[in-house]
């Protein structure tokens, strides 16, 4: 999608962003130079790309989007972006999980309490294929 030159500001990337949650297909949006985009305007894409809220919230997440232009993003925001450019979105999910949720000590298996059930086993599975407790057995092993 093409928005260049359309003085895109804040408040209108506000509602591109909401406009997008449940486009799982649009991989460019480009919102071209422009350097009138503040970090508030940035923020509902970075909460489009990976909602930090919950382990369901990130797996629900934008996977798809990969390119905004070419003018100055906050880094949080381009990593998400540099992520969602795997082809296999199942690895993107997990990623962002263990990036984003799991990165805080507070957070641990009692988490995974909440998640909605079709989306738990993913969940699991993605977790146990990355973590180790260093003595080669998995989180699965340790719940």
């Amino acid at each position: 999608l093409f928005l260049c030159d359309n003085n895109v500001m804040d408040e209108e990337l506000a509602y591109l962003a909401q406009s997008l949650a449940k486009n799982g297909t649009l991989k460019a949006l480009d919102l071209g130079a422009t350097s009138s985009i503040t970090n508030t305007g940035w923020a509902p894409f970075s909460r489009l790309l990976c909602d930090k809220s919950s382990i369901s919230s990130i797996h629900a997440s934008n996977h798809t989007l990969e390119f905004l232009g070419d003018q100055r993003i906050p880094t949080d925001l381009d990593d998400l972006l540099q992520l969602n450019e795997q082809r296999n979105k199942m690895i993107v999910s997990r990623e962002k999980i263990l990036k984003y949720h799991f990165q805080n000590s507070e957070n641990n298996v009692q988490e995974f309490i909440d998640v909605e059930l079709k989306v738990l086993p993913h969940a699991i599975n993605a977790i146990s294929q990355i973590c180790s407790n260093g003595a080669g057995r998995t989180l699965v092993f340790e719940l």
